[in-house]
């Protein structure tokens, strides 16, 4: 009850746990998380130990499809991670995750380091996904620097802004980063309201042969003379 005056609301205080699962599964991730919300799964990782699958639990396909893995190491410190190329960018500093010996921390240096190497690639104001592991000898590090364990104090700090630095403006700048253009042939459609219609051609012979009409002979007609009307029309012209 003491604490329950300096509760937030609902949503901040659950984008508070979410933000605390997603750095402790990347910190861990050969451990399965699981978060849900009101029977709603926001997080789940499968514990197979791949930072990569991690991530695409965390921010989807479409950021891992561009995050680029770094590795790098000196003397006293071994980087290794993955850090997104300069057109993955967020609004604040909160998405730029250092792990040191498997815990995650937050020292403003470092963070000012990543930045730093994006600077002409990136707004100002926009800050990149990175996942960053460091492994160190616990003798180089003071952990006892700040109330919650949260920021630490490293000896050689020197050497490991330089292998940070380096390491990722080598692969940034090693990568072509505008992606290329190929502008596909199209065939010009034709505008089938405008075709003209297309007919068959037929032609019909119109000419008309001259029929030869074959001259039939008829035979002469025969006069009958009757000898019996002969004679009763000389009768009649006596009368």
């Amino acid at each position: 009850p003491a604490r329950l005056k300096h509760m937030k609301s609902l949503y901040t205080e659950l984008a508070s746990i979410t933000d605390y699962m997603n750095k402790l599964s990347l910190s861990h991730p050969d451990i399965r998380f699981v978060l849900k919300n009101n029977d709603n799964i926001i997080l789940r990782t499968d514990g197979s130990s791949n930072l990569l699958k991690v991530i695409q639990s965390i921010y989807g396909n479409d950021v891992t499809r561009k995050m680029i893995p770094v590795s790098g190491e000196n003397a006293d410190y071994e980087v290794s991670g993955y850090i997104s190329l300069p057109e993955i960018h967020r609004s604040s500093r909160n998405n730029m995750v250092t792990i040191v010996n498997g815990r995650v921390v937050k020292n403003q240096e470092i963070n000012r380091v990543i930045n730093e190497a994006y600077h002409s690639y990136k707004p100002d104001n926009r800050y990149p996904i990175t996942v960053l592991n460091i492994v160190v000898d616990p003798s180089v590090i003071d952990v006892n620097i700040h109330p919650t364990k949260m920021d630490i104090k490293f000896s050689k700090m020197d050497t490991l802004i330089e292998l940070i630095s380096e390491m990722i403006v080598q692969k940034i700048s090693g990568r072509e980063l505008i992606p290329k253009a190929f502008l596909k042939e199209e065939k010009p459609k034709e505008d089938k309201v405008f075709d003209k219609p297309k007919y068959t051609e037929q032609f019909i012979n119109l000419d008309i042969k001259e029929s030869k009409i074959e001259e039939v002979e008829l035979p002469e007609e025969e006069i009958i003379i009757n000898d019996d009307l002969g004679a009763s029309m000389v009768s009649d012209d006596s009368l």
